[in-house]
């Protein structure tokens, strides 16, 4: 019996030790091969091990710290902003490579408006290069920038916090940096309205009289009223317009008109002296707009110069709906100094849509919940509209709008002015739901100093920016 049942015993061993024989690899090696070189089901294990390596090397970010190439950059300019992210593991390891996150990571932006980023899911490291804030130039008090993914602890992300630099200096003065304001909205509550931040002077004299024409359409007849410091009387006429002209209409009904001028100070804008015993002066206004329709403002820059005097500058405002006998086409209701209290409320350094550096002060006119035309600044320090204090109602005498640079010089050379641009120059209306553009055309009435080409000094041409005028500027060549 014991013989018998040890055969089967010895049996089954033999067998199972061919079998763990052939599992090993151990068979004959053939020939012009090494055993080194032989594949085998422990080398097949190894491959899989290490593909299940791989998984394991996704990387885990526990740790983000970010960081802006500027934190504080100046408003107004539009700019791409660098964003440094590092990245670390468990042990405090930078993270580089391409290798794979367990979890993707998210980067937040707290104003996608102004600050927005230019990527914001990362799923390695190799996407955390070149990523860029877009700042758009606006006023921030803060926008902060922060990473999150799915287990990554708050207290380990280091933020990062832009917070622009509101002021800048510009040919050696200070001036509030940011954007054009948005358009005006004439539902605006009145009791929202800042007041007027610089005094109304009632410098209402009109060296200009009978001889402005606008459009050749049309004259305006505004009676001189001479006042301390000049002697004023009518200005011979011997300049143009340049700019943008809408004619009259009873289409559409106007509701509000919103335009940026570029400012310039009066000393920089060099008028040709009339020469002396000449009681005429130079005018320039440039830039001035008009809303059409039944607008009854003109807002706008004028500068002034009399025989042996600096020029002089002033924002004005025209009234088209008040007349006299002496006015027959409407007055002059509101005057300022372009002076250095004018700049500091109203005035703007700004980068533009080609990307100069210009001072602008953006103006409105606008038919309110009173019923009545208000004439308004923008105040860039206080981010509001303010309300000149200044009010029509009625037809006005002319219906039609412009925005341009008109020159009354008297005979000689002419002046050989600084670049003026009018910008986002545009309306609300009884129906138009926003702001639009209508019916605006490219205007240019001859002059003498306005002859659209290079022909002499002093020769004025405008530039328009776009097919409806939405921009302009006007330059004066120097040969």
């Amino acid at each position: 019996m014991q013989k018998l049942w040890s055969f089967p015993l010895r049996f089954a061993t033999v067998a199972m030790l061919l079998f763990f024989s052939g599992c090993s690899g151990s068979n004959s090696v053939p020939s012009g091969q090494n055993s080194d070189s032989v594949p085998s089901r422990q080398n097949s294990n190894s491959v899989t091990l290490g593909q299940n390596s791989l998984a394991d090397r996704r990387q885990k970010v526990e740790s983000v710290d970010l960081a802006l190439g500027i934190s504080n950059p100046i408003a107004g300019k539009r700019q791409l902003i660098p964003l440094a992210i590092t990245l670390k593991d468990g042990n405090g390891n930078a993270i580089t490579g391409t290798a794979p996150f367990i979890h993707e990571l998210t980067l937040k932006t707290s104003d996608q408006k102004v600050g927005a980023l230019s990527r914001t899911v990362l799923r390695s490291a190799a996407d955390a290069s070149g990523i860029t804030v877009q700042y758009n130039g606006a006023n921030t008090k803060g926008i902060t920038y922060l990473a999150t993914a799915l287990g990554l602890a708050p207290t380990n992300v280091i933020k990062a916090v832009l917070v622009s630099t509101n002021y800048a200096y510009y040919n050696g003065k200070k001036y509030f940096a940011g954007l054009l304001p948005p358009a005006f909205d004439p539902l605006t509550p009145l009791a929202s309205l800042g007041q007027s931040k610089t005094p109304n002077t009632h410098y209402f004299f009109d060296p200009v009289g009978a001889h402005r024409n606008i459009g050749g359409i049309a004259k305006i007849s505004r009676a001189a009223k001479p006042v301390t410091p000049f002697s004023v009387n009518t200005t011979q006429d011997n300049g143009g317009q340049l700019g943008i002209y809408i004619p009259k209409t009873s289409q559409v009904v106007m509701t509000s008109m919103t335009v940026s001028h570029q400012f310039q100070f009066p000393a920089d804008v060099p008028l040709t002296d009339p020469g002396a015993g000449n009681s005429d002066q130079n005018v320039l206004y440039a830039p001035t707009s008009k809303g059409f329709s039944s607008d009854c403002f003109e807002n706008g820059s004028n500068y002034f110069k009399a025989a042996g005097q600096p020029t002089y500058g002033l924002f004005r405002v025209f009234d088209f709906c008040t007349t006299s006998s002496s006015s027959p086409v409407g007055t002059f209701v509101y005057s300022t100094p372009l002076n250095d209290t004018f700049r500091a409320n109203y005035v703007v350094l700004t980068s533009d849509f080609d990307g100069a550096q210009i001072l602008y002060y953006s103006t409105s006119t606008a038919l309110m919940s009173d019923g009545l035309w208000h004439a308004l600044l923008y105040n860039y320090p206080t981010s509001s509209w303010d309300d000149l204090q200044v009010t029509s109602s009625g037809t006005p005498t002319r219906q039609d709008g412009w925005s341009i640079f008109e020159t009354h010089y008297t005979p000689g050379p002419c002046a050989m002015t600084p670049e003026f641009r009018s910008e986002q120059y545009n309306f609300t209306t009884a129906t138009s739901n926003g702001m639009i553009q209508y019916n605006n055309s490219h205007y240019s009435h001859p002059g003498d100093c306005i002859q659209n080409d290079t022909s002499g000094t002093g020769s004025y041409n405008a530039i328009f920016y776009d097919p409806n005028g939405y921009y302009w500027s006007t330059t004066s060549y120097q040969s």
